[in-house]
């Protein structure tokens, strides 16, 4: 099998110690490494922009400058989509490494400590975790344009979509249509605010609007109501419309929340036949677009008669779960495309909905014919006859893969720190803007004798010299409002320490 090839900036002044990193790097069998190396941070500085490494094993401290001056500059210097960076140094330090790590350093490493495997290790865990960034950048990039898309749909349609809040009783949502149409500006409809259906309106087919939502208040899901009104163009003339309205969300009892409506403009067209043939194929096709939609968000949407016990998903939610498009979905099927770890969580989830008539929440994995695992985020709701008996479900499920794994890494990478700080010779604390201690390392607590439990609060204050609290506390009041390094030197009980960051 061919090797992978990396590209190390090797940036230290010793020719010995660079020479053992190559050592250590080419006994590598996954990877086969090209060094470009550097004594002089300028220089490592002006090579890197020629060669555009892959990684930087990086020497705290150089003849001209140290690892923190060079983060600094070499962030000035570059765009965003920098490589990791791993700092040697012949000593540790707490403060050294949180300064490294704030100024975009990777990871930190001591010289003394550094054995073949671990150097190899290190840089392949730093790849891995800058290419999961990088996916991870990608992914939301990719869902801010999904999300531009969708509205560009919207905007872009010849009629009115709206969203009515039948609680509210007004627009929560409506497109740029909805007062261009009207010849009104942007600024105009947002100067009538939420009543700008009131005042355009004729006063006759307003008194008539309160029914029609009464009708929809009733309907059956996916029960369609047209409603035929005029409208007040901002030149005075009246302009007939004609919408499509439905329940579009429901509150858990069952009552209307939302409606979903789509209208179109019908003063111009003279025959009444033609007219809403006409209407009929614009709003077929406006529901194909939003179905586009709903597909570019990466939603897939589906649907559960109980009462025959079939269900229906669309080609998308199909997708998700490894199904080609003309596979028929059955309640069995689903729960076997689960990972057998998630299915028993997963059907009492959609019972326990369906009991207690709350929402359906949950994530679970899907095992593809491949063998590959996929992570989805599912969510639903159960409508209900006037028995309380559920009748129908539906809901929606999407791709959280993504995410997940970005989860995994970063519990991962927290468990690693976690464990650096048990480690180092060094006593470690966290605190809250407060002063309450959060967490502190077992040689904190073997140094002062105190435990976590007992210092939270502000209990910290017990092992702290009654001489030196005030000073203490000055100093970390200090460092909130300067946003600057915490540096104080207080008696603890025990001994007298010098403390960096208390």
């Amino acid at each position: 099998m061919a090797k992978r090839e990396l590209t190390v900036m090797l940036v230290e002044d010793s020719p010995e110690d660079r020479e053992l990193y190559r050592r250590y790097l080419q006994s590598d069998r996954d990877y086969q490494y090209t060094f470009v190396e550097a004594e002089l941070g300028d220089e490592a500085l002006a090579i890197y922009q020629q060669h555009q490494p892959d990684i930087v094993l990086l020497d705290y401290l150089l003849p001209d400058m140290d690892g923190v001056d060079w983060l600094t500059q070499w962030q000035q210097q570059t765009r965003a989509d920098r490589p990791p960076v791993i700092v040697l140094t012949g000593q540790g330090s707490e403060t050294i490494a949180i300064q490294l790590i704030k100024s975009g350093a990777t990871d930190y490493l001591i010289k003394g400590q550094l054995t073949p495997e671990k150097l190899r290790l290190e840089i392949k865990r730093a790849i891995a975790e800058h290419r999961l960034h990088l996916e991870h950048q990608t992914a939301l990039i990719d869902l801010q344009r999904n999300q531009q898309f969708i509205q560009q749909i919207t905007n872009e349609v010849s009629g009115v979509i709206y969203i009515y809040d039948a609680i509210a009783g007004h627009n929560i949502y409506t497109n740029s249509q909805s007062y261009t149409l009207l010849g009104y500006s942007l600024k105009e409809k947002e100067e009538m605010g939420t009543d700008f259906i009131t005042q355009v309106m004729h006063p006759d087919d307003l008194a008539r609007f309160p029914q029609h939502i009464e009708r929809l208040k009733r309907a059956k899901w996916n029960e369609v109501f047209s409603f035929e009104y005029r409208m007040r163009h901002q030149n005075g003339e009246w302009r007939w419309f004609y919408s499509q309205d439905r329940v579009y969300k429901s509150n858990p009892d069952g009552s209307v929340l939302h409606i979903l409506g789509v209208a179109q403009d019908i003063s111009e067209q003279q025959s009444a036949l033609w007219e809403r043939q006409q209407i009929e194929s614009e709003l077929s096709n406006q529901e194909e677009r939003l179905n586009l939609a709903t597909d570019a968000a990466g939603l897939g949407m589906w649907f559960w008669d109980l009462t025959k016990d079939h269900l229906e998903w669309t080609d998308r939610c199909k997708s998700l779960f490894g199904l080609k498009p003309d596979v028929e979905v059955t309640y069995e099927l689903f729960i076997s495309t689960l990972h057998p770890d998630d299915r028993d969580r997963t059907n009492k989830a959609v019972q326990q909905a369906l009991a207690s008539k709350t929402e359906y929440n949950v994530k679970y994995r899907t095992v593809w014919s491949d063998g590959s695992v996929n992570w989805i985020a599912a969510k639903g709701r159960g409508f209900y006859n006037s028995e309380g008996e559920p009748i129908r479900m539906m809901g929606v499920a999407q791709d959280i893969n993504q995410q997940e794994q970005s989860k995994q890494a970063l519990e991962a990478r927290e468990s690693q720190l976690k464990l650096i700080t048990e480690v180092i010779p060094q006593q470690v604390w966290t605190a809250l803007p407060g002063g309450e201690i959060d967490y502190v390392n077992q040689r904190w607590q073997d140094y002062t004798g105190a435990t976590l439990a007992q210092i939270q609060n502000r209990g910290w204050e017990t092992v702290v010299h009654p001489e030196d609290l005030e000073q203490v506390n000055q100093a970390w009041d200090k460092a909130l409002e300067t946003g600057k390094d915490y540096h104080v030197k207080a008696r603890l009980r025990r001994a007298m320490v010098s403390i960096t960051g208390f």
